[in-house]
């Protein structure tokens, strides 16, 4: 047996043919893998592709849409109107207008007399009162804080230079100890007093000195919840009196709409039924109870019921009234089984009705017009889309034309939408010179795309309304394509676009309509796939092939790289076996050497 032999030289031809097709399946399996890779490149350019059709597609319900294609617009006489203010509705009358307005619609109120809730306080407060009166905490002064307080008295006739004087607003204290710390805070010289049969707060500067209250860091607010504010004498009307005085200007007793009804200061509450009690406004039933409702709640029912009125409270003058929600001369219709309404001062003999008016106008000085609201339509003025609100009385005039901007605009869209899938498709489509090689675009020769795109031109060119009298195609219109099909944009002749929407938007529409509705036929299955299943079969995308394929190429690859590790363990296994075979070769090569003697 030769050496050769026994070293395995005679079976070394297996282990290398293996590795070899090894090699070849290696290869095959990473030129898959670059087909792959050119797949999702593909894939993501259709994808891109498809963003450009929807994006296109987007814009046609908007291109042929007559409420864009016969918008209206309207100009006042004035347009800085108070008169009026009106808009114009698509396919409103065009035309010019005189409106003479001599009455505004107003709502229907009932209203109580005032001073509905007691006096702050039942009795005068002076310096000189023995019963100092109930503390600033319980005091019926709603929202009043405590904290500092400024008062600032200015110069006297004899010219005795301004003082502020800090004060401080103590919850603890009575109004009367208030009334102390100021008259003890300025020397003497303001003295401040209530009076229950005016419900005011009066200071006086015993000097004749100007009185200004208030600075920007008080913490409280009382200056402001009593209604008292700065005196300043006016030289020009003589001379300075010897006493100045300011004194709240509204009176303080109020009701408290926040409190429950029975303790709100109303000055009537004693004659409302106690227990569960129902109101009815215009046929709703609202009810309450005031040992456990406040006003605020039944304000807020009434507010949310259908009875379409609104129940309010003056705080400045304390009175309440019922107003109607809507303008005209309606009536409101009133019961109540637990006398509320009458205590608030809103039935009975001291409700007084105001009627509401309903508006009176003229269209161009024709017959009075009424309307109960002040927002009126075509079907009070009889001018078809016009809208208008009135504001006061007096005469304006309105002129409603075509408004092509929202046409332009939208045609200008499409435009754009169209040019810009044209330039991404020509860009993945066309070929270029590489190092002198010619290189086609990824999306070269791809027959769907050459289909799609073909159709799309030929929809643009061919469109046309034989049955219009002047615009029958796009050209016509404006709208040209371009001749080449290396450049195959379109652009818009502005001057005659708008020439023949403001004189014949309807043929104008009839062809964008035409257009918008051909259009959409080859682009939509691309962006709705429930439009994929045509009666003659499933229709698919180029993407779907695509994906088709990748998934072809992923089991082949799959198989390859499972022959792969296969012939490994292969030419593992062989390298082994060599490996056994040199080591036998080795030891009978030495027992031979040591048998011959060698």
């Amino acid at each position: 047996m030769s050496v050769s032999a026994i070293n395995g030289g005679g079976g070394g031809g297996e282990p290398i043919g293996i590795a070899r097709e090894r090699k070849l399946l290696e290869e095959a399996a990473q030129a898959d893998a670059m087909k792959m890779k050119g797949i999702d490149v593909r894939i993501a350019a259709f994808d891109e592709l498809d963003k450009y059709r929807t994006g296109l597609y987007d814009t046609l319900s908007t291109l042929a849409d007559a409420g864009t294609l016969n918008a209206r617009q309207v100009a006042l006489g004035n347009p800085e109107s108070t008169i009026l203010s009106a808009t114009a509705s698509p396919n409103a009358l065009i035309g010019a207008h005189t409106f003479t307005i001599t009455a505004l619609a107003t709502p229907t109120r009932i209203q109580s007399a005032q001073s509905q809730g007691n006096a702050l306080e039942p009795q005068d407060i002076t310096l000189g009162s023995v019963d100092p009166g109930p503390l600033l905490s319980v005091l019926n002064l709603p929202g009043l804080t405590a904290g500092s307080l400024t008062l600032a008295l200015g110069p006297d006739a004899n010219g005795k230079a301004i003082t502020v004087t800090p004060l401080k607003v103590d919850f603890a204290d009575s109004l009367r100890n208030f009334f102390e710390q100021i008259k003890t805070a300025t020397g003497g010289d303001v003295i401040a007093s209530y009076s229950t049969d005016t419900d005011r707060i009066t200071l006086t500067s015993q000097s004749g000195r100007d009185i200004t209250l208030g600075a920007p860091n008080d913490d409280s607010n009382f200056w402001a919840v009593t209604h008292l504010f700065s005196t300043k004498h006016d030289p020009s009307t003589g001379p300075r009196p010897a006493i100045q005085s300011t004194t709240s200007e509204i009176g303080l007793g109020c009701v408290d709409t926040r409190t429950k009804i029975a303790d709100c200061n109303l000055k009537n509450v004693g004659h409302i039924a106690s227990g569960q009690q129902t109101l009815t406004l215009n046929g709703e039933k609202i009810t309450y109870d005031i040992a456990t409702d406040s006003l605020s709640d039944v304000i807020r029912r009434i507010e949310s019921s259908r009875a379409g009125v609104q129940l309010l409270y003056n705080r400045s003058t304390d009175a309440f009234s019922l107003n109607n929600q809507e303008t005209g001369a309606l009536a409101i219709n009133t019961s109540d089984t637990g006398g509320l309404l009458n205590a608030l001062g809103l039935m009975g003999a001291g409700a007084t009705l105001v009627s509401g008016n309903n508006a009176r106008l003229q269209v161009d000085n024709g017959p009075i017009i009424s309307s109960t609201s002040n927002t009126i339509d075509g079907t009070t003025h009889g001018i078809t889309g016009l809208g208008l609100t009135l504001k006061s009385t007096g005469t304006e005039t309105t002129k409603v034309s075509a408004d092509t901007e929202p046409a332009k605009k939208a045609v200008g869209t499409f435009i754009e939408a169209y040019n810009k899938y044209v330039d991404f498709a020509r860009d993945k489509t066309a070929s270029t010179k590489v190092n002198g090689k010619l290189v086609k675009g990824i999306l070269a020769q791809n027959n769907d795309l050459v289909r799609f795109n073909n159709a799309l031109r030929a929809d643009l060119t061919s469109t046309s309304v034989p049955n219009n009298n002047i615009i029958k195609t796009l050209g016509m219109l404006g709208i040209t394509t371009s001749k080449t099909i290396e450049d195959p944009k379109i652009s818009l002749n502005d001057p005659t676009f708008t020439a023949h929407l403001t004189e014949n938007p309807a043929e104008a529409l009839n062809v964008l309509s035409v257009l918008a509705e051909k259009l959409k036929t080859p682009i939509a299955p691309y962006i709705n796939s429930s439009l994929r299943n045509l009666p003659d079969g499933i229709y698919k995308t180029p993407q779907d092939d695509l994906r088709n394929k990748k998934t072809r190429l992923q089991a082949d690859q799959l198989k390859k790289q499972q022959s792969i590790d296969k012939k490994d363990k292969q030419i593992e296994a062989d390298s082994y076996r060599i490996q056994a075979a040199q080591l036998r070769g080795q030891q009978m090569s030495g027992m031979f050497a040591q048998a011959t003697g060698g």
